[in-house]
């Protein structure tokens, strides 16, 4: 094992919530279809784009990387234990959080 036996802890938990919380803060600032004033985003666009572009690519960068790191963590921690598979690697847990982006379009 990569991890040794480390299992579901609550620190592992803690990281969770907090990414969980992330996604909900960038759910925040994205664009309500029903709203007519200007979200978060628009705003920072219309003042400067190129920060409104680099405060987006990194939120994304931020995303894919904590996303990739918890899917490590999930698999190796908890489905090794529960069914007969191997531990993945980073570069192997952020292709599939990109094939499950690619699949959900």
């Amino acid at each position: 094992m990569i991890n040794g036996n480390a299992g579901i802890t609550k620190s592992f938990n803690a990281v969770l919530f907090f990414f969980g919380f992330y996604l909900w803060i960038l759910s925040i600032v994205e664009e309500d279809p029903e709203k007519s004033h200007p979200s978060h985003w628009d705003k920072i666009g219309e003042w400067s784009p190129a920060i409104g572009i680099g405060l987006s690519f990194l939120c994304f960068l931020i995303l894919i990387v904590w996303g990739s790191w918890i899917v490590k963590q999930f698999w190796n921690r908890l489905l090794v234990d529960l069914i007969p598979v191997r531990e993945i690697n980073f570069d192997e847990a952020l292709a599939l959080i990109l094939i499950i982006g690619i699949l959900s379009i």
